[in-house]
């Protein structure tokens, strides 16, 4: 998968879903009062002829969707965790801060009901000690956009939102398998076999 970048010659189209080389059109900057920019451009996919618009060199039409939620994540977390990947883009805190209640859904989803997220890992890693890195530093990363405080205190600790939000995709996804899949195919072998 070659992820969208500003003015590449190809890339995923956000529309299609095709490797495809791209044509590119500048904007003219600073067209109006209210819309100022550094950099403006359209990318017209060669395949489907459909446009995406780019300003200061962000993708922010269409919403690029990248990473799905594994096909065994419970229907009130996966809800959660789309919307996460439907904002990433134009606001990865806010996916941040969704991704982390993702985590929380799973949780509790899997009978886990401990007032607090932190308290629900630990509960899992008593359990599962494999675990316990992955959740804590999903809760550590969301916590942080969550109880941020302000905006501009986030602008101003250097983090990567949106690098933030697409490591917490792919965590979370991996939480997934690790605390449903695997066990349910181990569950699936053992009573295959276990008949012999």
């Amino acid at each position: 998968m070659n992820e969208p970048k500003f003015k590449a010659h190809a890339f995923t189209c956000p529309h299609c879903g095709v490797l495809a080389t791209m044509h590119w059109v500048s904007i003219k900057k600073d067209f109006s009062e209210d819309f100022k920019s550094e950099e403006a451009a359209i990318s017209v996919c060669f395949n489907c002829n459909k446009p995406a618009l780019w300003v200061n060199k962000e993708l922010v039409y269409p919403d690029y969707k990248d990473v799905a939620p594994h096909k065994d994540m419970p229907e009130p977390a996966a809800k959660t965790f789309r919307e996460a990947q439907s904002i990433l883009t134009r606001s990865p805190r806010g996916s941040c801060m969704l991704l982390r209640l993702c985590l929380e859904q799973l949780l509790t989803w899997l009978g886990y009901d401990q007032k607090t997220l932190a308290s629900k890992i630990s509960e899992v890693s008593k359990r599962n000690t494999q675990i316990e890195s992955l959740l804590n530093v999903c809760r550590f990363a969301g916590n942080e956009f969550v109880h941020a405080g302000t905006l501009d205190s986030l602008d101003k600790s250097g983090l990567d939102p949106k690098g933030t939000a697409e490591s917490l995709s792919t965590l979370i996804n991996s939480a997934v398998e690790i605390l449903i899949t695997q066990p349910k195919i181990i569950a699936d072998l053992n009573n295959r076999f276990s008949k012999h």
